[in-house]
């Protein structure tokens, strides 16, 4: 089982293709607050003839455990570790790639987050953008940047203490009814017949990620100086009036960037890998 030792945590990664490929550029994905890889599999797969894809289990979720003491004093603390994180990966798998040629890796990394994950990957292109080549954040549920923000905060407060009050169970039904799950295709939310980390997870996310990643304040100086590595995205079908899809408009307001346009909504990766994959090598290419 690949892991990677970082700070008072193990890295639990999954490549594609396993064998070595050094010719081809690193692809790094980043999951949301489903809290684990397995989202991204088969899109890693559709993807593989192209990139080495690597896709990983952030600290804390599934198969990545803490082994010391976090920072939880802030949302900013706990993004850096993150963000910190995925840097060690890019580096330690550009660094231990080569094959019978003897030909190097290409520097740095594609990195493309979905959901919270996209704040994360924000993060890494600010914090550490020596090591991204281009940044595609899909969907990052940023409230900070909104003209309504308080009212955004009002109603995530809602949610989290609807979850301390009464569970995780009845706080995600209220999540869906503000994400409009149930009108985005692959919106998952509940259940757990495919994942046995899913209720950990969920935990997890709640305790350390709703409120302070969604209300995380964004380094729009840094990206304004990294604009040109960024690239922004929205699904075609996810509802305009959530906050996934509102904060990318928003940025793109504000760095003068249009929102590209995929196919699907919120986990489109996972609905229809093959052109989701598409979507994204074209907008690559471009």
């Amino acid at each position: 089982m690949p892991l990677l030792s970082v700070s008072h945590a193990q890295i639990y990664y999954e490549l594609y293709p396993s064998s070595p490929a050094p010719h081809l550029p690193l692809l790094l994905l980043i999951h949301g607050g489903n809290g684990g890889l397995d989202v991204f599999r088969p899109v890693a797969a559709v993807l593989e003839t192209h990139f080495r894809v690597c896709i990983y289990d952030r600290r804390g979720f599934s198969r990545s455990p803490i082994t010391g003491p976090q920072d939880y004093r802030s949302g900013e603390a706990r993004l850096n570790t993150d963000a910190d994180d995925a840097r060690a990966l890019i580096e330690h798998l550009n660094q231990h790639t080569s094959n019978t040629d003897d030909a190097k890796p290409l520097p740095g990394a594609v990195v493309l987050g979905n959901s919270s994950g996209a704040i994360v990957a924000l993060h890494v292109l600010t914090r550490h953008p020596d090591v991204v080549t281009t940044l595609v954040a899909h969907e990052p549920p940023v409230t900070t940047l909104l003209p309504d923000r308080e009212a955004w905060a009002a109603r995530q407060q809602v949610i989290y203490d609807i979850y301390r009050q009464h569970g995780h169970v009845a706080a995600m039904g209220e999540f869906r009814k503000m994400v409009h799950a149930d009108s985005d295709p692959g919106f998952v939310t509940t259940g757990t017949e495919e994942n046995p980390y899913f209720v950990g997870n969920i935990i997890y996310w709640f305790e350390r990620e709703v409120l302070p990643y969604v209300h995380s304040e964004l380094k729009l100086d840094a990206l304004e100086k990294a604009k040109n590595k960024l690239v922004l995205v929205n699904g075609k079908e996810t509802h305009v009036e959530t906050p996934q899809y509102l904060c990318n408009v928003e940025l793109g307001k504000r760095l003068g960037l249009e929102v590209k346009m995929f196919e699907g909504g919120h986990l489109a990766f996972k609905v229809d890998p093959e052109v989701f994959a598409k979507d994204l090598r074209v907008v690559l290419a471009s």
